[in-house]
């Protein structure tokens, strides 16, 4: 494509010799740095053709944040992700790309939702804009003592990492009681509502990681330190199982005596909510 004209004038015979100035012809990929700072080079394609996204090392950064991945529209609703030097064809028009950060939280730090970091992913492993990263445990303020729930629920609530939030949403459609479960799932904390009640192994990483570095304000005096999970004893479903949070040495040893304490369901215990984002 013709974009202007050079000229060279001959000031003896007085002609004029212009000199055509070309463009490439194609479509571009621009890269949109969406909140951090430096660039990248856009890449031209011709139509129809396919090329690879550069990686995005240290070009494009953004202070406290980790760049994830690359997305049609800057919030990422309703758009197309592409990871880190994907293909991309183009074939009618071009196409703007927005980097997507996901924030730095440290344990210990205070959460969106007004709590404690307790747990977080590696960040430096993901690749491609996850579901969660961090868990955050509700403020003192939110605490509760309840009941885990009726007798003989007929829910079998998995114990991981990361299945608290399912097993709460099990356990309050299977019941109308007031209890733990409903407790959590019924808070409004520094406006999010997405609270729910730890399965067994996040309330171990919220003892180690905050009780045990004295953060959180658990009470570790009434109800033996104890804390209900959102996992239930499967072969026997009148028991769930509690987290002892005043063991004195939160030994690997003394990590799984707390975590195999089931009690009754009946019981009051305490409760401390979390979310994870």
């Amino acid at each position: 494509m013709v974009t202007a004209w050079d000229f060279d004038t001959d000031t003896v015979s007085g002609h004029m010799t212009l000199y055509a100035k070309w463009a490439a012809t194609g479509l571009y990929v621009y890269f949109d740095a969406n909140g951090g700072s430096g660039s990248l080079d856009p890449i031209l394609f011709a139509t129809g053709e396919t090329k690879e996204l550069p990686f995005n090392n240290t070009q494009i950064t953004r202070e406290g944040y980790k760049f994830i991945s690359w997305n049609t529209v800057p919030d990422r609703v309703g758009g197309t992700e592409y990871r880190q030097q994907a293909n991309v064809t183009l074939t009618s028009s071009n196409l703007t790309l927005y980097a997507q950060w996901v924030k730095r939280y440290d344990i210990g730090d205070t959460g969106p939702g007004g709590g404690l970091v307790f747990y977080g992913k590696d960040l430096d492993t993901i690749w491609s804009y996850p579901e969660w990263v961090y868990m955050e445990a509700a403020p003192a303020g939110t605490q509760s003592v309840e009941k885990w729930g009726p007798w003989y629920l007929d829910v079998s609530a998995p114990i991981d990492l990361g299945k608290g939030l399912e097993n709460t949403q099990t356990l309050v459609a299977s019941s109308t009681d007031t209890d733990a479960a409903h407790h959590c799932a019924n808070l409004s904390s520094g406006g999010y509502s997405d609270w729910f009640l730890p399965s067994r192994t996040e309330l171990i990483w919220m003892a180690e990681n905050l009780h045990k570095n004295g953060l959180g304000n658990f009470n570790d005096t009434d109800y033996s330190g104890a804390y209900w999970s959102s996992s239930i004893r499967s072969e026997d479903k009148r028991y769930a199982y509690i987290v002892i949070f005043n063991l004195s040495i939160y030994t690997d040893e003394n990590i799984l005596a707390s975590a195999l304490n089931p009690q009754p369901n009946g019981n009051d215990y305490q409760v401390r909510a979390a979310r994870r984002f």
